[in-house]
């Protein structure tokens, strides 16, 4: 079972890489003094916090997150330009059309069943001409972990227990991404491929790092009697694909701009 010491640590882990991608994705939608974003699953807020400094006090940000306790402990961030609210990227039929100039998804994406209805939803409210960001793990190129887990989670006794909804993931590929973005009528979109390179010394080196990737739950849906031999399985699993490097990660970051059909409002003039 993971310790409180341990779940601190792989969520501060899981945290900081977050925080990178968001920053990045933030400065590629190119925001204006002004705008009014929206961040879906955001957490405690720190990322929401750093684009409320980007568009100024002119602009307005809000945070949604499906989690109230993450919500109430976003709420103590004291902003004037800044809101938090219990949401979904699933149930956004509190917005009315057009009221967004960007939209930052930068956690969770992969999470989703159905991304079209999202998507869907997410270009209606935005403002013509307004940007949506994506960042999510490339179908592509799965992480080693994943792959073996798959298949141990698949044979006996563990796959008595399959994996709650919560805990499924769907990632997509970069081909997958650009049609669903198609079908949800975006005018244009860019898809950035980022090199997600990692190559672990040792089967159990490998395990930390999805472990801080699912801030060290992801064998949280077997019995604990099950752990230990769930994990050797997985360890023995990924010693199979052992170079003389390491056990090497050749993965894929996506990260998209798509942009709602119109006219984009000029910018905000300074001053």
């Amino acid at each position: 079972m993971t310790t409180p010491s341990l779940a601190r640590h792989y969520e501060q882990l899981a945290f900081d890489r977050a925080i990178r991608e968001g920053r990045a994705l933030a400065e590629a939608l190119d925001f204006n003094l002004g705008d009014s974003l929206l961040e879906l699953n955001c957490g405690a807020g720190v990322l929401t916090d750093i684009l409320a400094k980007m568009v100024g006090m002119r602009g307005d940000v809000l945070g949604l997150d499906p989690l109230a306790l993450r919500i109430s402990m976003a709420q103590q961030i004291s902003r004037r330009n800044l809101r938090f609210q219990v949401g979904s990227p699933t149930d956004l039929r509190r917005f009315p059309a057009g009221c967004f100039h960007a939209i930052v998804f930068a956690s969770g994406f992969h999470k989703l069943a159905d991304k079209a209805t999202p998507l869907a939803e997410l270009r209606r409210i935005l403002k013509p001409g307004g940007r949506l960001g994506i960042v999510t793990p490339s179908a592509d190129r799965p992480h080693p972990v994943d792959a073996v887990k798959k298949l141990v989670f698949g044979r006996a006794p563990f796959s008595a227990h399959p994996l709650p909804a919560e805990a499924e993931e769907f990632p997509v590929g970069q081909g997958e991404l650009a049609t669903l973005l198609d079908g949800a009528g975006f005018a244009g979109y860019t898809i950035d491929a980022l090199p997600d390179v990692a190559v672990y010394a040792s089967a159990d080196a490998a395990i930390e790092a999805a472990q801080a990737r699912s801030w060290g739950r992801f064998l949280d849906h077997l019995p604990p009697h099950l752990h230990f031999s769930a994990r050797e399985e997985i360890r023995a699993g990924l010693e199979r694909l052992r170079l003389v490097e390491g056990i090497r990660h050749d993965g894929l970051t996506l990260q998209a701009v798509a942009v709602a059909p119109g006219q984009a409002e000029p910018p905000a003039a300074l001053g």
